[in-house]
């Protein structure tokens, strides 16, 4: 679980759009505010084929709905859902890409875990 170890509820409940081939080299992305991971089916399909792209619905977005009192809620929170849910889903060194607010937590994703990812690009 995460650092504050809050991570583990909102872990379960994270929904991810998946894209592209099952077994290529994951890209994990996060969209922006009020957005979902649907927003990235266009720029995933136009990726090469050797990648699979994980976008995940943030909580509170989407399809990942918590409490507002979850721990998830904040930058530091969200980010320890995401490296538990990584954990879980057996995910190891995806690239990440950030837009807007997913900026934001890729940001805190490569300060705190940098060594688990491997090209970092953070948009806006």
């Amino acid at each position: 679980p995460g650092v504050n170890g809050t991570a583990t509820a909102v872990t379960s409940r994270l929904h991810c759009h998946r894209y592209g081939l099952p077994s290529g080299q994951p890209v994990l992305m996060l969209r922006g505010f009020l957005g979902s991971g649907e927003d990235f089916a266009p720029l995933a399909q136009g990726l090469p084929s050797q990648f699979k792209v994980l976008a995940l619905d943030l909580p509170g977005h989407g399809r990942t709905m918590i409490d507002a009192s979850d721990p998830a809620w904040s930058v530091e929170g969200c980010a320890d859902a995401i490296l538990a849910w990584l954990d879980a889903e057996g995910i190891t060194a995806p690239h990440l890409f950030g837009y807007s607010m997913g900026g934001r937590i890729a940001l805190r994703l490569a300060i705190a875990a940098p060594s688990r990812f491997g090209a970092i690009v953070i948009e806006s």
